[in-house]
Parts: C-alpha cells; sequence; structure tokens
C-alpha cells in the first residue's frame, strides 16, 4: 500500500478536523498542492502546505488555541512574537517523515495575494539588524514575567515600527486569479479546497514540467529559477496596513 491509498494519519487528521470545526477556509498550497495533483499524495515531504486569506486569521487564532491543547507547539513568522503571514504547527511527533504544518496567509495588495516575509530581512540589508533587535528584546519581554515586560515589548515593538519603514523583504505576490475561486481535489480520503486554475498555478510556480518529478539533488535551482517570477524584492513600507497581532512567543 502506498502513501497516496492511505488515510491520513491521526496526528494530522486532528489539526485538519480542528481547522473545520472552527470555519478556517484554508487550501492546499505550494509543494502539496504540486504533490496533491501529480502524485494524489500530501505524505512525502517533512511538511504539508496550507493557505488562508487574512480574513481567516481569527478563525485560525481560536482554531490554534484548540489545537495546542491537544499537545502541538505553535510558532508564528519564524519565532517572532507578531503574526501576519506564517503560522507553523509542529507535531508532538514526526510521522511519516512529516514534523510540521505550514500555513502561508495572504493579504490582498493591489492585483495579487501577498506575503511580505517580514520576519526574512535580506542578508545584504542593515535593516536586517533593527529586526533581529527587535525580535531578541520582544523575546525576552515575552519569556520573562516580570514588572518590567512591558517595557522591553513597547521598545521591540518600536523597533519594529522603525524597521518596516526601512526593511526590503522578499515578498511572494500571487496574481489574484489563482486564490480567488476554488474547487475541491480529493486525497487520502478527504476533500480539499484547491485553487480552481490549479494547473495553470503550478506551471505559474514550478514551470511548464511541474508534472515530471525532479531529483532532489536538482530540485532548488529549478525551484529558485521559476519562485523568482513571485519573488519581488520590496519595502516592508509599500505596504504598512496590514492588521498585526501581537500575540507573544506562544498562543
Amino acid at each position: 500500500m502506498t502513501y497516496k491509498d492511505k488515510s491520513l494519519p491521526d496526528a494530522i487528521e486532528c489539526i485538519f478536523k480542528l481547522l473545520d470545526k472552527y470555519k478556517v477556509l484554508y487550501w492546499i498550497d505550494a509543494g502539496s498542492l504540486l504533490k496533491g495533483v501529480r502524485d494524489n499524495t500530501i505524505m512525502t515531504s517533512s511538511d504539508i502546505d496550507l493557505a488562508i486569506h487574512s480574513d481567516q486569521i481569527n478563525n485560525a487564532l481560536s482554531a490554534l488555541k484548540e489545537i495546542k491543547l491537544n499537545g502541538y507547539r505553535i510558532q508564528y513568522n519564524g519565532s517572532y512574537p507578531m503574526l501576519e503571514d506564517l503560522i507553523t504547527i509542529f507535531l508532538p511527533e514526526t510521522v511519516n517523515k512529516i514534523n510540521s504544518i505550514d500555513i502561508y496567509i495572504y493579504n490582498r495588495f493591489e492585483g495579487d495575494f501577498i506575503r511580505r516575509s517580514f520576519h526574512k530581512p535580506l542578508i545584504d540589508s542593515k535593516a536586517r539588524y533593527i529586526f533581529y533587535s527587535s525580535k531578541k528584546i520582544m523575546s525576552f519581554g515575552c519569556l520573562n514575567n516580570k514588572p518590567n515586560s512591558n517595557f522591553f515589548i513597547a521598545i521591540g515593538r518600536m523597533l519594529f515600527y522603525l524597521y518596516e519603514q526601512v526593511g526590503i523583504t522578499q515578498w511572494y505576490m500571487v496574481p489574484c486569479k489563482y486564490f480567488s475561486n476554488f474547487t475541491i481535489l480529493n486525497v487520502h480520503g478527504r476533500d480539499f479546497k484547491v485553487p480552481l486554475l490549479c494547473k495553470e498555478y503550478l506551471q505559474f510556480r514550478y514551470g511548464s514540467d511541474w508534472k515530471t518529478p525532479i531529483a532532489r539533488e536538482k530540485w532548488y535551482p529549478m525551484w529558485t529559477k521559476y519562485e523568482n517570477k513571485m519573488l519581488i524584492n520590496k519595502k516592508l513600507s509599500t505596504l504598512t496596513s496590514i492588521k498585526k497581532y501581537w500575540i507573544g512567543m506562544d498562543l
């Protein structure tokens, strides 16, 4: 029996059931979408990729509270104590090589759905020092329940707002047509939402040869070649109206 013939392991199915319970409208994205469409499985990587629109964050946060109570660890935007466009759910233990589920959060910006990836400042940008100082100070304030914790958190936020004015990151920018309408893909006996223009989106993201599996050692150069179309270096200050969820180091 192959992976695609199996139902999802309980530890993974539990997450989907709780997302459904709190009416989180999510879809399969990125590598999981590629493998789900091409190979009829989402169980052959170290993680599972999901995506939501930003208007689903409140529902997602409600679901995450119960997910955490079930023994899962939650991380936001690379351990920065503010949520904008990435949630990572770590399984209590690795299941069939899978150790986490990523939920990408897309905001509407002009003709695209975007992720600013603020937690990944460009390596050659001096603004990264401001970001990492903010992260360190915020983390100290969140992890130390002391009278002066709020002081450190306030300083960390001030540094973040400064970073937001000068920082440059690689934005993921996906044309709106790909994430506006959806259909259903049945994988592992479960119905998942996928983009209606699924095959067109996969070609946009992975190139015309997306149906052909690529050896692991050749994957990264190919991924870089095609994803460069959707990765654009932009100033964070281009869009500062995104709602920020200051939620501490953990939920």
